[in-house]
């Protein structure tokens, strides 16, 4: 039987398949970054405007998160 050495067992534990279960935490995101887009095309109507830069910064953020965790998942 051969031994393992370290570096062996390192790129065994590396090598993974995507199953797609992270998928659900894209579409997740995006469907925040478009709640959170509303709410801010809401404040923006409502001449508040704390609360329409906190909205469209997370809804950026989000938007932000959600194409890089699918670029990701790509490769």
């Amino acid at each position: 039987m051969k031994s393992l050495t370290v570096s062996d067992m390192v790129t065994a534990s590396m090598q993974t398949t995507t199953d797609g279960s992270n998928r659900w935490m894209i579409y997740a995101l995006f469907i925040i970054a478009g709640l959170f887009a509303g709410g801010a095309w809401s404040a923006y109507k409502a001449k508040n405007t704390l609360l329409m830069v906190l909205a469209g910064i997370i809804a950026i953020a989000a938007i932000v998160g959600g194409i890089l965790w699918m670029i990701g998942e790509m490769t």
